[in-house]
């Protein structure tokens, strides 16, 4: 379906600033535009493909910075994303024929239960692995696989429970949790947004419009990510957790 362009250009503007803020969180907060989409191209199908594709550019370009500030660990990467990449594909391919209701409920839970913890926590107890144990290397396996199904099913990236898992439950420094986060992200959106693409289709006008903004948005949010002190960054991070739990919530329930 044809959008108007003053459509477009406010969905640009608005992409653009969610992008901004989303980056330097290592978050992309699909589920703040997802309903724009739904609405003006008339197919919730469609819209969840077309908001994962315009999340995984506003990844690729957020991610790119975090990665030449050195915010990415790269075994940290590769085993989340590869069970991420894997089950997000598999899932996105029947992404028509899903309902994200309860998968919502229950992610919503997560994040608002994780987002207090992280909020609140005065202190964040960091670790570097070296030589990471078969239990911890399961875990990183395991929280890859299931924020990756969950990326495919409900047309989101699942940055904020991915986040959430890797620093409260694998106790990573918050700058590189967040850009190791979008990294992983990218390649999960890549992957659920062919799968969806395959069975349902993008809007590429609107992925045209929407991606080159939140690109560009991207690009200078992760910028910021490392002028923020930790103190500030942490609570920063948490709340946002927490509102998009909230946010995902009200979402879910008619």
């Amino acid at each position: 379906m044809n959008t108007p362009f003053t459509g477009l250009v406010a969905l640009a503007a608005a992409s653009f600033l969610l992008s901004y803020f989303e980056a330097t969180m290592g978050l992309m907060l699909g589920q703040l535009r997802l309903p724009l989409l739904v609405l003006w191209l008339g197919n919730p199908a469609v819209g969840a493909g077309t908001n994962l594709a315009v999340s995984a550019v506003g990844a690729l370009a957020g991610c790119a910075n975090h990665a030449r500030r050195g915010n990415i660990d790269l075994r940290l990467f590769v085993f989340l994303a590869l069970p991420s990449l894997a089950s997000a594909y598999s899932v996105g391919r029947w992404l028509g024929s899903l309902s994200s209701i309860w998968p919502q409920l229950l992610i919503a839970s997560v994040l608002i239960v994780s987002g207090l913890q992280l909020a609140l926590s005065r202190r964040m107890t960091q670790t570097t692995v070296r030589r990471p144990s078969r239990s911890r290397l399961a875990l990183e396996v395991l929280t890859g696989a299931i924020c990756g199904a969950l990326s495919g099913g409900v047309g989101l990236m699942m940055g904020t429970l991915r986040l959430a898992s890797i620093v409260r439950m694998m106790g990573i420094e918050m700058r590189i949790a967040i850009g190791t986060n979008l990294a992983v992200g990218f390649v999960t959106a890549i992957a659920g947004s062919i799968g969806a693409w395959r069975s349902a289709g993008i809007d590429l006008p609107v992925l045209g419009v929407a991606g080159a903004a939140t690109a560009l948005g991207a690009w200078f949010g992760a910028g910021a990510t490392n002028r923020i002190p930790p103190a500030f960054l942490n609570p920063m991070v948490g709340l946002t957790v927490f509102a998009s739990g909230l946010l995902m919530l009200r979402q879910a329930v008619p």
